[in-house]
């Protein structure tokens, strides 16, 4: 299949660069060293003649009545992508529905980019189904790289609790500074039949992993603010050893391709609690429609019920396109060594060592007093 396809649109058609394999990311920065990963001998026929979806199609040159400004996207290999839509319950039509694209230039084209840098933007799509975001270079490139082991895995671990990557974009407006890399994620929480009342991003280490105790109601935590509250993840033996083995896979799988600096997304539903407090944090219109969300877009083992009844658990893993190049080294070395920061208590590991300590910090995580009931007895 072929790597990127091209489509130029707006009133006038202009010449452009067109990012692919050796091209390096939108925004500058690629490095030659992050080398796009080859589509492996024999891979499913289903990705060789799949059917790209570019973001431009009928109707969505206009956005309220008015034309786009001119623009280009650069559409990263449509035909893994196109099969990993449909593994996630997508087709090409609900696709295209739920991303709206017109809507969506329009916004990125009302944003405020600075000159020196691609910028940082995240938004949801009206339906709330999916979440678009621009990436930094080396992002960018990760995920060119990773791209057929990811489709892979994926296709030989339908529970993985990788959040799923949906699209990858360039996208060129004559607006804004300088390119922008944008990729396209399965929302977590996106249909989830219970309100979330409380969320924490869990990496695994501690030091500046708190937002503190004035954290507003509904916003995301993290690992230490996590252990102040002491939530404990209640499941039975069964679901505790499922989720843990799965995990096991997934980091193994990211550790295999350097990737580091991922966290667990954990979503608390308490069923002791009022049905009207802390919802999740989606605009109004994203919840509407929200009642029949693609099905199989995420595993069984992304929604667990504590064994107690006391919960109901939501996984995912996020942030996955990090990779421990020379960038994340110096970084390291710059904490350890002139910050004297916690070399152990830091984010930035390696990615063998970061896995151990990720799943380290899941496991205790776990409440285990159910199997100490049952020894008991």
């Amino acid at each position: 299949g072929d790597w990127h396809r091209t489509s130029k649109c707006g009133p006038v058609s202009v010449e452009r660069r067109a990012w692919g394999r050796g091209g390096g990311a939108p925004g500058g920065g690629g490095s030659g060293s992050e080398e796009v990963e080859d589509q492996p001998a024999g891979a499913g026929d289903e990705i060789n003649a799949a059917t790209s979806v570019p973001l431009h199609s009928a109707g969505s040159d206009k956005v309220a009545g008015s034309a786009l400004p001119r623009h280009e996207f650069v559409e990263y290999a449509p035909a893994v992508f196109h099969s990993l839509r449909l593994m996630a319950g997508f087709t090409p039509e609900l696709y295209l529905t739920s991303l709206n694209a017109g809507l969506l230039l329009e916004t990125i084209r009302a944003q405020k980019f600075s000159d020196g840098r691609s910028g940082s933007f995240m938004c949801f799509s009206p339906d709330g189904r999916l979440i678009i975001k621009t990436v930094p270079a080396a992002e960018s490139a990760v995920l060119q790289r990773i791209v057929y082991p990811m489709h892979r895995h994926l296709s030989e671990n339908g529970d993985s609790l990788l959040l799923r990557v949906l699209g990858h974009y360039a996208i060129d407006i004559d607006s804004l500074p300088q390119p922008l890399a944008v990729v396209v994620l399965g929302n977590l929480f996106a249909g989830a039949p219970l309100d979330i009342h409380d969320k924490y991003d869990v990496k695994g280490s501690w030091v500046h992993r708190s937002v503190g105790a004035s954290r507003p109601s509904g916003s995301c935590g993290m690992d230490t603010d996590l252990k102040s509250h002491g939530h404990k993840l209640r499941l039975s033996a069964q679901a505790r050893d499922a989720v843990l083995k799965q995990l096991e896979a997934d980091t193994m799988f990211l550790a295999d391709l350097n990737v580091m600096d991922y966290s667990l997304l954990i979503g608390f539903h308490f069923h002791d609690r009022n049905a009207a407090t802390a919802r999740i944090d989606l605009p109004d219109k994203g919840r509407r429609g929200l009642s029949t969300p693609p099905a199989s877009i995420y595993g069984q083992l992304s929604v667990m019920r504590a064994h107690d009844d006391s919960a109901t658990y939501l996984f995912g893993l996020i942030d996955t396109l990090c990779a421990y190049d020379a960038k994340k080294k110096r970084e390291r070395f710059f904490k350890v060594f002139v910050l004297c920061k916690d070399r152990e208590g830091i984010s930035v590991q390696p990615p063998v060592p970061y896995k151990d300590r990720f799943l380290k910090a899941i496991r205790e995580l776990c409440d285990t007093s159910v199997d100490q009931a049952k020894t008991s007895c």
